[in-house]
Protein backbone atom coordinates (compact mmCIF):
# COMPACT_ATOMS: atom_id res chain seq x y z
CA UNK A 1 0.00 0.00 0.00
CA UNK A 2 1.25 3.48 -0.85
CA UNK A 3 2.38 5.75 1.96
CA UNK A 4 0.82 9.20 2.41
CA UNK A 5 4.01 10.96 1.24
CA UNK A 6 4.05 8.81 -1.91
CA UNK A 7 0.51 9.86 -2.74
CA UNK A 8 1.42 13.53 -2.29
CA UNK A 9 4.34 13.00 -4.68
CA UNK A 10 2.07 11.31 -7.22
CA UNK A 11 -0.52 14.07 -7.00
CA UNK A 12 2.17 16.69 -7.59
CA UNK A 13 3.66 14.78 -10.50
CA UNK A 14 0.24 14.59 -12.14
CA UNK A 15 -0.40 18.31 -11.55
CA UNK A 16 2.85 19.07 -13.36
CA UNK A 17 2.47 16.66 -16.29
CA UNK A 18 -1.16 15.88 -17.15
CA UNK A 19 -2.14 19.39 -18.36
CA UNK A 20 0.97 19.62 -20.54
CA UNK A 21 0.21 16.27 -22.17
CA UNK A 22 -3.33 17.44 -22.83
CA UNK A 23 -2.11 20.73 -24.35
CA UNK A 24 0.30 18.90 -26.65
CA UNK A 25 -2.37 16.46 -27.81
CA UNK A 26 -4.71 19.36 -28.58
CA UNK A 27 -1.92 20.91 -30.64
CA UNK A 28 -1.67 17.74 -32.70
CA UNK A 29 -5.37 18.00 -33.69
CA UNK A 30 -5.17 21.43 -35.31
CA UNK A 31 -4.72 20.37 -38.93
CA UNK A 32 -7.62 17.94 -38.71
CA UNK A 33 -9.84 20.58 -37.11
CA UNK A 34 -8.90 23.06 -39.85
CA UNK A 35 -9.79 20.55 -42.57
CA UNK A 36 -13.13 19.78 -40.90
CA UNK A 37 -13.94 23.48 -40.73
CA UNK A 38 -13.20 24.02 -44.42
CA UNK A 39 -15.43 21.10 -45.41
CA UNK A 40 -18.31 22.63 -43.47
CA UNK A 41 -17.70 26.16 -44.81
CA UNK A 42 -17.84 24.92 -48.40
CA UNK A 43 -21.59 25.14 -47.93
CA UNK A 44 -21.40 28.94 -48.00
CA UNK A 45 -22.81 30.44 -51.17
CA UNK A 46 -20.41 31.70 -53.85
CA UNK A 47 -21.15 34.32 -56.49
CA UNK A 48 -20.67 33.71 -60.20
CA UNK A 49 -17.22 35.22 -59.85
CA UNK A 50 -16.34 32.62 -57.23
CA UNK A 51 -16.43 35.00 -54.27
CA UNK A 52 -18.46 34.69 -51.08
CA UNK A 53 -21.87 36.29 -51.38
CA UNK A 54 -22.61 39.05 -48.87
CA UNK A 55 -26.24 38.63 -47.86
CA UNK A 56 -28.31 38.40 -44.71
CA UNK A 57 -29.02 34.77 -45.52
CA UNK A 58 -25.34 33.96 -45.88
CA UNK A 59 -24.40 35.73 -42.65
CA UNK A 60 -27.11 33.76 -40.89
CA UNK A 61 -25.74 30.64 -42.57
CA UNK A 62 -22.34 31.33 -40.97
CA UNK A 63 -23.88 30.93 -37.50
CA UNK A 64 -25.58 27.69 -38.53
CA UNK A 65 -22.38 26.26 -39.98
CA UNK A 66 -20.27 27.28 -36.98
CA UNK A 67 -22.79 25.59 -34.70
CA UNK A 68 -22.46 22.48 -36.88
CA UNK A 69 -18.67 22.77 -36.56
CA UNK A 70 -18.97 23.06 -32.77
CA UNK A 71 -20.94 19.81 -32.69
CA UNK A 72 -18.31 18.11 -34.85
CA UNK A 73 -15.65 19.23 -32.36
CA UNK A 74 -17.66 17.93 -29.42
CA UNK A 75 -18.10 14.52 -31.04
CA UNK A 76 -14.59 14.30 -32.46
CA UNK A 77 -11.03 13.89 -31.26
CA UNK A 78 -10.97 17.10 -29.25
CA UNK A 79 -14.12 16.06 -27.40
CA UNK A 80 -12.46 12.73 -26.62
CA UNK A 81 -9.36 14.54 -25.32
CA UNK A 82 -11.51 16.66 -23.01
CA UNK A 83 -13.27 13.52 -21.73
CA UNK A 84 -9.86 12.01 -21.02
CA UNK A 85 -8.78 15.14 -19.16
CA UNK A 86 -11.91 15.04 -17.00
CA UNK A 87 -11.22 11.37 -16.27
CA UNK A 88 -7.76 12.37 -15.05
CA UNK A 89 -9.41 14.90 -12.72
CA UNK A 90 -11.58 12.09 -11.36
CA UNK A 91 -8.46 10.01 -10.75
CA UNK A 92 -6.85 12.97 -8.97
CA UNK A 93 -9.86 13.15 -6.67
CA UNK A 94 -9.48 9.43 -5.95
CA UNK A 95 -5.84 10.04 -4.96
CA UNK A 96 -6.99 12.72 -2.54
CA UNK A 97 -9.50 10.28 -1.06
CA UNK A 98 -6.79 7.65 -0.65
CA UNK A 99 -4.51 10.19 1.00
CA UNK A 100 -7.08 11.28 3.59
CA UNK A 101 -7.80 7.66 4.40
CA UNK A 102 -4.12 6.98 5.05
CA UNK A 103 -3.27 10.22 6.86
CA UNK A 104 -6.47 10.68 8.89
CA UNK A 105 -8.39 7.40 8.51
CA UNK A 106 -11.45 9.19 7.15
CA UNK A 107 -13.41 9.38 3.90
CA UNK A 108 -14.70 12.69 2.49
CA UNK A 109 -18.45 13.32 2.70
CA UNK A 110 -21.09 15.02 0.55
CA UNK A 111 -19.97 18.60 1.16
CA UNK A 112 -16.53 17.96 -0.34
CA UNK A 113 -17.99 15.99 -3.23
CA UNK A 114 -20.20 18.98 -4.10
CA UNK A 115 -17.10 21.20 -4.28
CA UNK A 116 -15.41 18.72 -6.62
CA UNK A 117 -18.48 18.53 -8.85
CA UNK A 118 -18.41 22.32 -9.17
CA UNK A 119 -14.77 22.14 -10.30
CA UNK A 120 -15.67 19.44 -12.79
CA UNK A 121 -18.48 21.54 -14.28
CA UNK A 122 -16.18 24.55 -14.51
CA UNK A 123 -13.62 22.46 -16.39
CA UNK A 124 -16.24 21.35 -18.91
CA UNK A 125 -17.46 24.92 -19.39
CA UNK A 126 -13.95 26.21 -20.02
CA UNK A 127 -12.72 23.37 -22.20
CA UNK A 128 -15.78 22.58 -24.31
CA UNK A 129 -18.71 24.67 -23.07
CA UNK A 130 -19.64 28.36 -23.15
CA UNK A 131 -16.16 29.70 -22.33
CA UNK A 132 -14.66 27.52 -25.07
CA UNK A 133 -17.22 28.82 -27.56
CA UNK A 134 -16.36 32.42 -26.63
CA UNK A 135 -12.61 31.94 -26.88
CA UNK A 136 -12.45 29.67 -29.93
CA UNK A 137 -15.70 29.21 -31.88
CA UNK A 138 -16.52 32.94 -31.79
CA UNK A 139 -12.99 33.86 -32.88
CA UNK A 140 -13.39 31.60 -35.91
CA UNK A 141 -16.86 33.03 -36.56
CA UNK A 142 -15.59 36.62 -36.49
CA UNK A 143 -12.94 35.77 -39.07
CA UNK A 144 -15.45 34.03 -41.34
CA UNK A 145 -17.88 36.95 -41.11
CA UNK A 146 -15.07 39.38 -41.89
CA UNK A 147 -14.17 37.39 -45.00
CA UNK A 148 -17.81 37.21 -46.14
CA UNK A 149 -18.23 40.95 -45.65
CA UNK A 150 -15.12 41.49 -47.77
CA UNK A 151 -16.66 39.24 -50.48
CA UNK A 152 -13.50 37.14 -50.41
CA UNK A 153 -12.94 34.07 -52.53
CA UNK A 154 -13.07 30.73 -50.80
CA UNK A 155 -9.32 30.48 -51.32
CA UNK A 156 -8.90 33.81 -49.51
CA UNK A 157 -11.21 32.61 -46.72
CA UNK A 158 -9.02 29.54 -46.34
CA UNK A 159 -5.95 31.76 -46.15
CA UNK A 160 -7.64 34.08 -43.62
CA UNK A 161 -8.47 31.13 -41.35
CA UNK A 162 -5.15 29.32 -41.74
CA UNK A 163 -3.38 31.45 -39.14
CA UNK A 164 -5.94 30.55 -36.47
CA UNK A 165 -4.84 26.92 -36.71
CA UNK A 166 -1.23 27.12 -37.91
CA UNK A 167 0.37 30.25 -36.44
CA UNK A 168 4.15 29.93 -36.67
CA UNK A 169 4.84 32.72 -34.18
CA UNK A 170 2.43 31.74 -31.41
CA UNK A 171 0.11 28.92 -30.42
CA UNK A 172 -3.01 28.31 -32.55
CA UNK A 173 -6.13 29.89 -31.06
CA UNK A 174 -7.62 26.71 -29.60
CA UNK A 175 -4.34 25.43 -28.20
CA UNK A 176 -3.60 28.87 -26.76
CA UNK A 177 -6.94 28.92 -24.91
CA UNK A 178 -6.42 25.39 -23.61
CA UNK A 179 -2.90 26.33 -22.53
CA UNK A 180 -4.23 29.33 -20.62
CA UNK A 181 -6.79 27.43 -18.58
CA UNK A 182 -5.98 23.71 -18.32
CA UNK A 183 -3.06 23.92 -15.87
CA UNK A 184 -5.06 26.01 -13.42
CA UNK A 185 -8.17 23.87 -13.97
CA UNK A 186 -6.25 20.78 -12.88
CA UNK A 187 -4.25 22.23 -10.00
CA UNK A 188 -7.04 24.38 -8.56
CA UNK A 189 -9.49 21.48 -8.78
CA UNK A 190 -7.05 19.33 -6.82
CA UNK A 191 -6.50 22.01 -4.19
CA UNK A 192 -10.13 23.08 -3.84
CA UNK A 193 -11.26 19.50 -3.24
CA UNK A 194 -8.37 18.93 -0.84
CA UNK A 195 -9.28 22.14 1.02
CA UNK A 196 -12.99 21.30 1.12
CA UNK A 197 -12.13 18.03 2.87
CA UNK A 198 -9.80 19.88 5.24
CA UNK A 199 -12.52 22.36 6.13
CA UNK A 200 -15.12 19.63 6.47
CA UNK A 201 -12.89 17.82 8.98
CA UNK A 202 -11.65 20.90 10.79
CA UNK A 203 -8.01 20.25 9.86
CA UNK A 204 -5.59 23.02 10.71
CA UNK A 205 -2.05 22.30 9.49
CA UNK A 206 -0.74 22.03 5.94
CA UNK A 207 2.57 21.38 4.26
CA UNK A 208 3.43 23.58 1.28
CA UNK A 209 4.20 20.67 -1.02
CA UNK A 210 5.52 20.65 -4.54
CA UNK A 211 9.26 21.01 -4.84
CA UNK A 212 11.04 23.60 -6.97
CA UNK A 213 11.31 23.89 -10.74
CA UNK A 214 13.03 26.32 -13.06
CA UNK A 215 11.11 29.55 -12.80
CA UNK A 216 9.64 28.88 -9.35
CA UNK A 217 8.44 32.13 -7.81
CA UNK A 218 10.36 33.55 -4.82
CA UNK A 219 7.03 33.36 -2.96
CA UNK A 220 6.93 29.58 -3.44
CA UNK A 221 10.67 29.09 -2.92
CA UNK A 222 10.39 30.67 0.53
CA UNK A 223 7.56 28.29 1.54
CA UNK A 224 8.36 25.06 -0.29
CA UNK A 225 8.21 22.01 1.97
CA UNK A 226 7.42 24.05 5.09
CA UNK A 227 4.49 23.59 7.48
CA UNK A 228 1.89 26.23 8.30
CA UNK A 229 -1.37 26.68 10.14
CA UNK A 230 -4.22 27.53 7.76
CA UNK A 231 -4.55 30.95 9.45
CA UNK A 232 -0.92 31.66 8.57
CA UNK A 233 -1.71 30.86 4.95
CA UNK A 234 -4.72 33.17 5.01
CA UNK A 235 -2.56 35.99 6.39
CA UNK A 236 -0.58 35.99 3.12
CA UNK A 237 -3.42 37.80 1.33
CA UNK A 238 -1.88 41.07 2.57
CA UNK A 239 1.27 40.32 0.52
CA UNK A 240 1.97 41.10 -3.12
CA UNK A 241 4.04 38.91 -5.43
CA UNK A 242 4.51 38.23 -9.13
CA UNK A 243 1.96 35.75 -10.48
CA UNK A 244 -0.48 36.28 -7.60
CA UNK A 245 -4.09 35.41 -8.51
CA UNK A 246 -5.69 38.82 -9.03
CA UNK A 247 -8.68 38.10 -6.79
CA UNK A 248 -6.78 36.39 -3.99
CA UNK A 249 -8.72 36.46 -0.70
CA UNK A 250 -8.74 34.61 2.61
CA UNK A 251 -11.48 32.37 1.26
CA UNK A 252 -9.55 31.23 -1.84
CA UNK A 253 -5.82 31.54 -1.12
CA UNK A 254 -5.64 27.85 -0.15
CA UNK A 255 -7.04 27.06 -3.60
CA UNK A 256 -4.68 29.36 -5.53
CA UNK A 257 -1.56 29.39 -3.30
CA UNK A 258 1.27 30.94 -5.35
CA UNK A 259 -1.09 32.07 -8.09
CA UNK A 260 -1.49 31.32 -11.77
CA UNK A 261 0.04 28.02 -12.92
CA UNK A 262 1.32 27.28 -9.40
CA UNK A 263 2.11 23.55 -9.06
CA UNK A 264 2.28 23.48 -5.26
CA UNK A 265 -0.50 22.10 -3.11
CA UNK A 266 -1.46 22.52 0.58
CA UNK A 267 -1.17 18.97 1.90
CA UNK A 268 -3.11 18.64 5.15
CA UNK A 269 -1.01 16.79 7.72
CA UNK A 270 -1.95 15.03 10.93
CA UNK A 271 -0.56 16.62 14.08
CA UNK A 272 1.90 13.77 14.60
CA UNK A 273 3.57 14.70 11.29
CA UNK A 274 3.80 18.44 11.98
CA UNK A 275 7.15 19.66 13.41
CA UNK A 276 6.83 20.55 17.12
CA UNK A 277 8.22 24.05 16.57
CA UNK A 278 5.44 24.78 14.06
CA UNK A 279 2.81 23.64 16.54
CA UNK A 280 4.39 25.71 19.31
CA UNK A 281 4.63 28.76 17.05
CA UNK A 282 0.92 28.59 16.41
CA UNK A 283 0.06 28.03 20.05
CA UNK A 284 2.08 31.15 20.86
CA UNK A 285 0.42 33.28 18.16
CA UNK A 286 -3.06 32.08 19.09
CA UNK A 287 -3.84 30.15 15.90
CA UNK A 288 -3.95 26.76 17.59
CA UNK A 289 -5.45 25.75 20.92
CA UNK A 290 -4.76 22.04 21.51
CA UNK A 291 -7.15 19.97 23.56
CA UNK A 292 -5.96 18.08 26.64
CA UNK A 293 -5.74 14.86 24.63
CA UNK A 294 -3.76 16.60 21.88
CA UNK A 295 -1.36 18.05 24.47
CA UNK A 296 -0.77 14.58 25.88
CA UNK A 297 -0.31 13.11 22.40
CA UNK A 298 2.20 15.81 21.44
CA UNK A 299 3.94 15.98 24.85
CA UNK A 300 3.19 19.66 25.14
Amino acid sequence: MAEADEIIAERLNRIENIPDRFINKVGATQQQLFSELLIILEQLGLSNEGTLTLSAANLNRVDQLLNEYYQVIQRGEYGALVSGFIKQMDEQKALNDEYFKLEFDISPAAQSLAVYNQSRQLALRQLIGDDFKTNFINVVRDQVVSSVEAKASFQQLRSDLFGLFNDVERLPVMQNWVSQVSRDIFSVSDRSYNNAVGEELGLEFIQYSGGLIKGSRPFCIARDGKFFHVNEVKSWVSLQWKGRYRRTSESNILDWLGGYECNHTPSYRSLINVPPEVIQRNIDNGNYQPSRIERELLNL
